[in-house]
């Protein structure tokens, strides 16, 4: 009965040294997130009122402002909209204060927003740069119906340079 035994446990190890081991894989490493967009460069913060607003229903006072237009922007259709500034406070954008604020309204509805930063040339450049990494590389696109971009304004031999934000509503502009 002995020797049975010390087969039967004989048998038994030798099962388990030669049951097929299994491989442990270690889990694969968990994929970093992306870096979040910085929020001092989201463009949605600059929309004080959605599009398509009527101009009689927009918070705080609106001052009409004029704009004109040379030749190589006359058909742009910035021409047969009605420009507004706000004399309420106006967003942030890039951690700054915005030197201009426009809302453009064409048959009385909020189609175009634009938003303007005076810079020296070098806080320009770099400006420019991070609000187009925080928009995934781009420095224009849509979103919906809601169309934007960031750029440099031409250089006009001033000290500063603008940077302008323009927000468009794709369907309420032609």
């Amino acid at each position: 009965m002995a020797n049975a035994r010390w087969i039967a446990v004989c048998a038994l190890l030798s099962a388990c040294a030669s049951a097929p081991r299994l491989s442990v894989v270690p889990p694969p490493a968990p994929v970093p997130a992306p870096p979040a967009a910085d929020p001092a460069y989201d463009w949605h913060g600059l929309m004080i009122a959605p599009f398509g607003s009527v101009l009689k229903d927009m918070p705080g006072a609106l001052h009409e402002v004029l704009q004109f237009h040379d030749e190589a922007h006359a058909k742009d259709d910035a021409e047969d909209q009605d420009c507004y500034g706000t004399n309420a406070p106006t967003p942030d954008f890039a951690g700054r204060k915005l030197d201009g604020y426009l809302l453009c309204f064409r048959h009385d509805r909020l189609v175009r927003i634009e938003a303007t930063l005076r810079l020296a040339p070098d806080d320009a450049a770099s400006v420019l740069a991070r609000a187009c990494a925080a928009w995934q590389g781009r420095c224009q696109g849509q979103e919906g119906d809601i169309s934007f971009s960031v750029r440099l304004a031409e250089d006009s031999g001033e000290p500063e340079l603008p940077v302008i934000v323009t927000l468009r509503n794709a369907a309420l502009s032609p």
